[in-house]
């Protein structure tokens, strides 16, 4: 599983990269990077926070447990948001 979730990250960082560089406007590129790895790095810390308190609360596995809940109460919330908006995306022709 730790290597199937490896493979997922390298390929989403490979996407959400290559597609942020492809629709953003060059001028903006410094920006976007900026936020979405604020918007990133900045959970993790917050994350291990939030596991250590309930670690220490209600045991070492709850969570792993709460994590795995929380990312499919996520993906549930964000999929039927996400999936017209990318059938509505049309790649550019090569220029």
């Amino acid at each position: 599983l730790v290597a199937v979730m490896g493979y997922a990250f390298t390929m989403w960082n490979v996407i959400s990269v290559s597609t942020r560089q492809e629709l953003g406007p060059a001028q903006l590129l410094g920006r976007g990077t900026s936020v979405y790895r604020w918007l990133g790095w900045g959970e993790l810390p917050l994350g291990a926070l939030a596991g250590g308190f309930l670690a220490s609360w209600l045991g070492l596995r709850i969570p792993f447990v709460a994590a795995g809940a929380l990312r499919l109460l996520v993906l549930g919330i964000s999929l039927p948001v996400l999936m017209p908006a990318l059938r509505r995306l049309r790649p550019r022709p090569a220029s």
